[in-house]
């Protein structure tokens, strides 16, 4: 990289993230996160998000990474890395918030 050369940002990423801010900080958890279907059936930045205002701890990105099955996390109540799911985020909130996301509902 050629540190005499202007740097370029590409608007598609600068309105990629503005819009992916905005929708984070919305009050419903159902907000559309990234606008690829795809994504945002594996992932919810607003459920993230909103945990990270509630708890102050964690759920930092707006990508949240660890929703994904594989990528461990770790939890303050248990003190352990666990297996990051997006229903472990569905059920904190639905615990947090005291609502009844179907989401986040315990299986019997």
């Amino acid at each position: 990289m050629d540190p005499t050369t202007t740097p370029v940002i590409d608007i598609t990423a600068v309105l990629l993230m503005t819009c992916s801010g905005f929708s984070t900080h919305s009050t419903c958890p159902s907000t559309v996160g990234f606008y690829f279907p795809p994504i945002d059936a594996l992932m919810s930045p607003v459920v993230s998000h909103s945990l990270h205002h509630a708890l102050n701890t964690g759920h930092y990105t707006i990508w949240p990474l660890h929703q994904l099955k594989g990528i461990m996390q770790y939890d303050s109540r248990s003190k352990t890395n666990i297996d990051g799911s997006l229903k472990n985020d569905w059920m904190a909130y639905n615990r947090v918030f005291k609502t009844n996301f179907p989401e986040g509902r315990e299986e019997k």
